[in-house]
């Protein structure tokens, strides 16, 4: 093939490429039922006077993730719809930017169906389901760990975990565990760049992270934690909650996902690899149980965990192509579940779509 043909053609695989990741991005929003938090006022609030509280069980907790807060003050988006267009801002952010790093962190000829499968993951659809809240901005945090594993500098990876130890230190332990797990796991099935670091030295930095969040409440004279004041009052529903809903909490934990987590299951020998993932299964279950928010917590402890397996299944299969495709077809058909409560929710999708879309245009 001719050079100029050959470029040709490149550019229109990348340009093909581009479009599928676009279109998986905004089909996994609207499959999701986009829908504004209704705590979205209260985060205005909490941006307006951080680094105090709010009062109230409910929403003392906004400040201890601060980031979208400081963002959002900033750019003197101090009102409901300016937070709101932000919000949405970084969540396309978040969501392109898991995305890019799978088609970096992947080798060969599976980029963009890495890139794809990310976004079709139900990360996408508890951001879009949450939109306002401060996720997105947890998502930010961990790119930021994410890329800097990828330049195989400790010193770069301990210090990247700051952002999320200051936005978020209870899902950045938990969702490190989990990586960690599951990087020990996979760690064969990998590229090379991320097989030479542990991902867990980056748990330094999420430390640090919290004791410069902790320092700067002590300062201010509020209280250190407004996380976790009513865990033990909501506990036991939750936990009944969780034993009504089961079969369906379970489907919800991956949703389509579990195609590609079963058929990494079935391709698997090693009983050390099996129980790892199984541990590291465990950790985003934990973080279940002790939330009523579901399956939102799990899906963010466990997605960059659910994105190494990702790369790890299309390393190890990628000659597999018949299977691949039916893995992809599941997660591009399969839509993520919501519940609150004991209830199913946002499975309007259209009417929530024009819904939202009209309180951002406001």
């Amino acid at each position: 093939m001719a050079p100029d043909v050959a470029e040709r053609s490149a550019r229109g695989s990348a340009l093909l490429g581009v479009v599928g990741v676009v279109v998986a991005m905004l089909w996994s929003i609207l499959r999701a039922g986009p829908t504004v938090t209704p705590s979205l006022e209260a985060i205005v609030d909490a941006a307006r006077i951080w680094p105090e509280r709010l009062s109230g069980e409910f929403v003392a907790f906004y400040t201890d993730s601060p980031v979208g807060l400081l963002i959002i003050r900033g750019v003197g988006a101090v009102d409901p719809t300016s937070a709101l267009r932000v919000s949405v801002v970084f969540l396309l952010l978040a969501t392109l930017g898991w995305a890019a790093w799978a088609w970096w962190a992947t080798e060969g000829s599976q980029r963009w169906r890495a890139a794809r499968l990310a976004v079709l993951a139900p990360l996408t659809g508890v951001l879009a389901t949450w939109i306002g809240f401060y996720d997105p901005f947890t998502v930010m945090a961990w790119l930021v760990i994410l890329f800097a594993w990828l330049s195989r500098s400790r010193l770069l990876l301990v210090i990247s975990g700051v952002l999320l130890g200051f936005q978020h230190f209870e899902h950045g332990v938990l969702g490190l565990a989990a990586l960690a797990l599951t990087w020990w796991a996979v760690r064969r099935d990998l590229p090379n760049r991320l097989q030479a670091m542990n991902p867990l030295w980056a748990l330094i930095g999420v430390v640090a992270g919290k004791a410069v969040l902790l320092a700067v409440m002590a300062a201010s004279g509020s209280a250190l934690s407004g996380r976790t004041s009513w865990l033990s009052t909501y506990l036991p529903e939750w936990t009944k909650v969780g034993a009504n809903t089961a079969p369906i909490l379970l489907w919800s934990l991956f949703a389509g996902a579990w195609a590609l987590v079963i058929a990494y299951w079935l391709a698997l020998k090693e009983r050390r690899t099996r129980l790892l993932l199984l541990a590291a299964f465990a950790v985003g279950v934990i973080a279940t149980v002790l939330s009523g928010d579901r399956p939102r917590v799990f899906v963010i402890v466990m997605a960059p965990a659910l994105l190494l397996v990702t790369i790890a299944y299309l390393h190890r299969r990628s000659e597999h192509t018949q299977e691949l495709r039916l893995v992809e077809s599941v997660m591009w058909l399969a839509p993520a579940v919501t519940l609150w409560g004991a209830e199913v929710v946002y499975s309007n999708v259209i009417d929530q779509a024009i819904t939202t879309w009209q309180l951002i245009v406001g």
